[in-house]
C-alpha cells in the first residue's frame, strides 16, 4: 500500500507548497492530501484513550480516515501554520479562539505520538519567550541579562534601559488587512522610559549583547542547519538583522555550531517536544555563544535557499519513506 501523505497548513505558506511539489513531482507521490486551514471547512474527530486511536476529517473530496497504529504507519503528516479548520457557533470570539486552539495543540500532539511520520511546527503562540530563557539557563547555555516589569521604580530603585534592548514578551504583533501584513518592530534600544502611569503592562528589557554576528540553526529530525549572518556592519541590521536591508542585504553564510552548543539545543527541542524548530544565537566579541530564542513554527526557507542545504526535500524524503 503506498504511503499517503496529509499536508495540514493555509492557502499562502511557501514550505508546504514546497514540499508538495518535490512530493508530487521530483519523488512522484501521487497520494497526497493538503487541507488548507483557511478555506477547507469540514468535520472531524480524532479518538485516543480506547482499544485504538482514530482520526478522520473530511472537507469536500478531501478525506483523512485512519484507525489502529497499522493504518496510521502508512500515512505520513507535515503540519505547518494551519490546522484542521475549525467553525465558530460562540458569540464570544475569545472564548472560540481559547477551545480552538487548546484542541488544535491536542490534535498536534495526537499526531506527534500515533503517527509514525510526521513533523508537526508549533504555532508562534506557544513560543514562552521568558520560560524558554529559563530552559536554556538551565541547560548551561548563556543568555542575555533579562528583567520583566511594570512599574518605572521598584524596590527603592529606578528602571534604568542604559545599554539595554527592548523587544516584545511574546510573540511580535501582527496585524493583516486585505492589501498587506503589519509587523511590530522586533528589538530597538530606548534612551528612557516614556511615564505614562505608575504602573503599566509587564515590558521587557535585556542587556544588548555586542555580537561578532548572529546565528539562525535549523533543527530537524536530530539535525542542525545553520547559518551565520553578518549583519553588524549595517546600522539598518546592526541590532536586528529582521530589520532587513533589501537593497544591501547581509552576507549569509553556511555554519557549524560547536557539537556542546548543539547538544544543549536539542535537549530544549526535546524538552519542548519538538522535533522541527529553529534557535536563534549571537556569537559575542568574546567568542560565546548566547541563547536568544527558538522559534517552533521552523522559518527555515531563507536558510535553506541561502546556505543550499535544500531541507525541502529533506522533508520531502522523510515523509515519502
Amino acid at each position: 500500500m503506498e504511503r499517503t501523505i496529509f499536508i495540514v497548513t493555509n492557502k499562502g505558506a511557501e514550505l508546504p507548497a514546497h514540499v508538495f511539489f518535490i512530493l508530487r513531482f521530483k519523488l512522484g507521490v501521487k497520494r497526497i492530501i493538503r487541507v488548507n486551514s483557511d478555506e477547507d471547512r469540514g468535520g472531524f474527530c480524532f479518538r485516543f484513550g480506547g482499544d485504538e486511536a482514530s482520526l478522520y476529517f473530511e472537507s469536500g473530496d478531501k478525506r483523512i480516515a485512519l484507525k489502529s497504529t497499522d493504518v496510521f504507519e502508512k500515512a505520513s503528516f507535515f503540519y505547518y501554520q494551519g490546522s484542521l479548520p475549525f467553525s465558530n457557533h460562540y458569540q464570544e470570539l475569545e472564548y472560540f479562539t481559547s477551545i480552538s486552539k487548546a484542541v488544535d495543540i491536542s490534535l498536534r500532539k495526537f499526531i506527534s505520538k500515533y503517527s509514525h511520520r510526521a513533523i508537526i511546527a508549533f504555532p508562534e503562540s506557544l513560543n514562552f519567550k521568558l520560560s524558554n530563557l529559563l530552559l536554556a539557563q538551565s541547560l548551561g547555555l548563556k543568555i542575555p541579562e533579562t528583567e520583566v516589569f511594570n512599574a518605572y521604580k521598584v524596590g527603592g530603585k529606578k528602571i534604568s534601559p542604559i545599554n539595554k534592548i527592548s523587544k516584545a514578551i511574546t510573540n511580535i504583533y501582527r496585524v493583516r488587512t486585505e492589501e498587506k501584513l503589519q509587523e511590530g518592530p522586533g528589538t530597538f534600544r530606548i534612551k528612557k522610559l516614556p511615564k505614562r502611569a505608575q504602573y503599566f503592562t509587564p515590558s521587557l528589557l535585556q542587556k544588548e549583547v555586542v555580537k561578532d554576528f548572529e546565528i539562525r540553526s535549523v533543527y530537524l529530525l536530530g539535525i542542525f542547519y545553520s547559518m551565520a549572518i553578518f549583519s553588524q556592519n549595517d546600522e539598518q541590521t546592526k541590532l536586528d538583522y529582521r530589520n532587513y536591508n533589501r537593497t544591501k542585504p547581509n552576507r549569509n553564510v553556511p555554519f557549524s555550531l560547536p557539537k556542546s552548543i548543539e547538544t544543549k539545543l536539542e535537549s530544549i527541542a526535546k524538552e519542548l517536544g519538538l522535533k522541527f524548530c529553529s534557535f536563534d544565537l549571537i556569537r559575542n566579541k568574546q567568542g560565546n555563544y548566547v541563547f536568544i530564542e527558538v522559534n517552533p513554527e521552523g522559518q527555515i526557507g531563507w536558510v535553506s535557499r541561502n546556505c543550499n542545504y535544500n531541507i525541502e526535500l529533506k522533508i520531502a524524503k522523510y515523509l515519502a519513506s
